[in-house]
């Protein structure tokens, strides 16, 4: 899957992980919300992806695409 395809998919799988209600304003957050915290799980999954010592270069430089793509969206 190319960085930009798996982005997306990697931060809507978030999306319903994050808090989708404001429990101080007693609303539904806002959609631009939702996406910035899904992003940003989605960046710690990277991060945490290329920790590992086991990673060849071609694969830690597909982790660096995709963290780009993900901060793009």
């Amino acid at each position: 899957m190319k960085p930009k395809e798996k982005a997306e998919t990697l931060v809507d799988k978030y999306k319903p992980l994050v808090t989708t209600w404001d429990c101080h304003w007693d609303v539904r957050r806002r959609e631009d919300s939702i996406t910035s915290d899904a992003k940003q799980c989605a960046l710690i999954a990277v991060k945490f992806a290329k920790e590992n010592p086991l990673n060849t270069d071609g694969y830690n430089k597909y982790l660096d695409e995709l963290k780009q793509e993900i901060e793009n969206l």
